[in-house]
């Protein structure tokens, strides 16, 4: 299993794509009552997508919200706000060391 940070490349829509597919495949069509405000946030880094790959398919993916706490410096407050998928201890392993730094 592959285990990876999704970035914005040049093709955003075909990986904007291949994410809400597998959601709405594996998930509930509720989770993405407002996918422009999932594009917008993941663009500008308020969101955090990772996903788990084997053989170039997602199997998981889990969307955690940073948010800059507006009285403390250099704090932030970690939400979930998605995971769909597989549960893979090894993922959520990957996750929360990728998060650290926001600890």
């Amino acid at each position: 299993m592959q285990y990876q940070l999704m970035k914005l490349d040049n093709n955003i829509e075909e990986q904007t794509k291949s994410l809400f597919e597998f959601i709405l495949e594996k998930g509930d069509i509720t989770e993405l009552a407002n996918p422009r405000t999932l594009v917008e946030d993941w663009h500008s880094g308020a969101i955090k997508i990772f996903v788990a790959k084997e053989n170039n398919e997602i199997k998981a993916v889990k969307v955690i919200l940073v948010i800059k706490d507006p009285i403390y410096a250099m704090k932030y407050h970690l939400i979930e706000s998605l995971a769909v998928g597989i549960n893979d201890q090894g993922f959520n392993a990957y996750v929360e060391s990728a998060l650290d730094m926001y600890r």
